[in-house]
């Protein structure tokens, strides 16, 4: 019989499917805060990055892509996420392909991308100061040759 850890186990048991776990790879969300009240659209922000940080896939992903002859594989990770006034991403969700979080080798790409999102750093350049902003969005590409872009 297959084991279900128990962060699987607890986001089972919650009403309409919401996951109480932090960590990213389970469906939750990874540096998770209220947003206040006053938001902008990431697109008016006026954000932009400052310094990033590149995923590291962990081995089993390497290993579970050779195996599977997906060397010209390339995978796509989208996350969404919000960015604080202090210019730090928040509420980082990943969002797509959902599929990945059925495999553990996939998930582990799914916490690794998100980890390093959690790390980045943003500048306002918005005329009227730093904003709250919403509904941005950041992709990564991998495969075995473990490219981002």
């Amino acid at each position: 019989m297959k084991r279900i850890p128990a962060e699987v186990t607890l986001c089972l048991g919650l009403i309409a499917g919401a996951c109480a776990s932090e960590r990213i790879d389970f469906g939750g969300v990874m540096s998770p805060i209220d947003r206040p009240s006053a938001t902008t659209a990431c697109d008016q922000s006026g954000w932009q990055i400052d310094e990033t940080v590149r995923p590291e896939y962990p081995r089993a992903l390497i290993s579970f892509l050779y195996l599977n002859q997906t060397r010209n594989d390339v995978r796509e990770l989208v996350y969404s996420f919000d960015i604080n006034e202090d210019g730090e991403p928040k509420n980082i969700r990943f969002v797509d392909p959902l599929e990945y979080m059925d495999h553990r080798a996939l998930q582990s790409a799914v916490l690794a991308g998100g980890e390093a999102l959690d790390q980045w750093t943003f500048k306002s350049v918005h005329p009227d100061g730093p904003v709250y902003a919403v509904g941005c969005r950041q992709q990564f590409n991998f495969g075995l040759h473990l490219s981002q872009n």
